[in-house]
């Protein structure tokens, strides 16, 4: 067992033989404990630990590319020559950081290092100095054969993510990003197994009282309590002549929320999302549970619904808004969905509300949402407010919202901890390169929760009743 309590633990490790020859004799039993504190007032202490991730990061990609029990010698050297050549870097710049800690150069917050498929260590995202010392070691050490790998281009950031426009002006709204819906697909078509053996059929935060430290089986019934204070919020009537008795579960997983609406009101309750795997597995619990006749899930657009106008009693989206490009029609199709007199209940992250001096989130919290969508395939964010605005500008009647930040703010420590366990790594690891690129970005999350950048929101409305 290795014990990793900094970066510059893993620089350290990453140079040494032996470890390069234990992860080629079996890698699989090569584990790794990261050992620092993951307690929520701890958690600020996130640099040491990002870079931790990138070490296991490395591993896990040795692991999968190994087959479990050989990892090829190119992998093996192609490590040492991508720590060789940072080191180099950092004291070619004269920078005054540790060099220890010098490959954080090319390691930058570990973002876009590693594709998602391939079959050996990429070279570094940008053009590296190679002093000629370094070069003819690494030919002595590899054979003479060996060369540095070709500079690549860094990526551009001119894309940085907007704040979006309010529906009030006269701004179209972007188009979705190629590849998006594909992209959300496939990161649930991956990480779901993951998320049900760990955490069950609830997708989606818990909802915890102010300050509460909580035991992983406080976590499961959390979720429970998140969707009774959703309902509660929105004033759905328990009383068996109004409660609603059509639902949909728009992003709905694999059908944790649906199949206890349909219990709870005996309603019948149709589900959509993009990830066959999450449809597939959802109607086979829902089959399991008896409630094949309540319950359907099927794969389809939130943007362009299969649901005849005017349908539903209860429109429910929890933690899916995140993953719509247009927030406008979005709601619109939401709106459309619901029977006249229907209640509108959407859950989901935002970005705090701009002040009236500013046209735009600050650069550094624009660069922290960019690094979070792009590992969670999320599109421009929105504020409260502009839901609030878009809800109002289609006559939506009763709209409430409010900010539950604080009663989400133990969800993403006990997530980080339960993916440390000994069955969240081995999970990992056979999980997928979507899975393990949004595990990394974890810490960003409470990261953007404590600035106050990160808002989990509920906003809910009604739709007006027939005339």
């Amino acid at each position: 067992m290795v014990c990793l309590n900094s970066f510059e633990d893993t620089a350290h490790l990453a140079k040494r033989p032996t470890v390069v020859a234990h992860l080629k004799k079996n890698c699989l039993n090569f584990t790794i404990l990261i050992a620092n504190s993951l307690s929520p007032p701890n958690l600020p202490r996130h640099y040491d630990f990002r870079f931790t991730f990138i070490f296991v990061r490395l591993l896990l990609l040795l692991a999968r590319r190994g087959k479990a029990h050989h990892v090829s010698p190119c992998h093996s050297q192609r490590l040492h020559s991508c720590t060789v050549q940072a080191q180099h870097s950092a004291q070619s710049r004269h920078t005054p950081r540790l060099a220890s800690a010098s490959a954080s150069a090319s390691f930058k917050y570990g973002r876009k290092w590693l594709p998602r498929r391939c079959s050996t260590l990429p070279s570094p995202p940008r053009a590296l100095p190679q002093p000629a010392a370094a070069t003819a070691a690494a030919r002595r050490r590899y054979g003479r054969s060996h060369r540095a790998p070709p500079p690549v281009a860094r990526r551009s950031r001119r894309h940085l993510l907007r704040p979006m426009a309010s529906p009030t002006t006269a701004q179209a709204p972007a188009p979705a990003p190629p590849g998006l819906k594909e992209g959300i697909a496939g990161l649930y078509d991956e990480s779901s197994g993951l998320w049900e053996s760990i955490w069950g059929d609830h997708m989606h935060h818990g909802f915890y009282d102010s300050g509460e430290a909580a035991s992983m089986a406080d976590h499961r019934r959390a979720q429970i309590r998140m969707i009774e204070e959703a309902l509660a919020f929105a004033a759905v009537p328990d009383d068996p002549e109004k409660k609603p008795k059509t639902v949909v579960d728009v992003g709905c997983g694999i059908g944790g929320s649906s199949r206890y609406l349909a219990k709870k009101y005996g309603a019948q309750c149709k589900g959509i999302t993009l990830s066959p795997v999450q449809a597939e597995r959802g109607n086979a619990l829902a089959a399991a549970q008896g409630l094949s006749d309540q319950v359907s899930l099927q794969v389809a657009d939130a943007l362009e619904q299969p649901f005849p106008d005017g349908q539903f009693d209860l429109v429910w989206s929890m933690e899916s808004g995140e993953h719509m490009p247009d927030k406008s029609k979005f709601v619109s199709e939401l709106a459309r969905v619901a029977a006249p007199g229907g209640t509108i209940i959407i859950v989901t992250w935002c970005h705090r509300n701009l002040e009236p001096s500013e046209t735009s989130l600050k650069p550094d919290e624009l660069n922290l949402l960019k690094r979070i969508c792009d590992a969670y395939y999320l599109p421009d964010w929105c504020s409260p407010s502009d839901y609030v605005s878009i809800a109002k500008s289609l006559s939506l009647e009763d709209v409430k919202t409010a900010d539950w930040s604080e009663n989400v703010a133990p969800f993403w420590p006990a997530v980080i901890k339960s993916a440390l366990t000994w069955k969240g790594i081995t999970s990992l690891l056979t999980s997928g390169w979507k899975t393990i690129r949004g595990a990394m970005v974890m810490p960003l999350m409470i990261q953007g929760y404590k600035k106050g950048l990160i808002k989990f929101t509920i906003i809910t409305c009604r739709k007006p009743g027939a005339a």
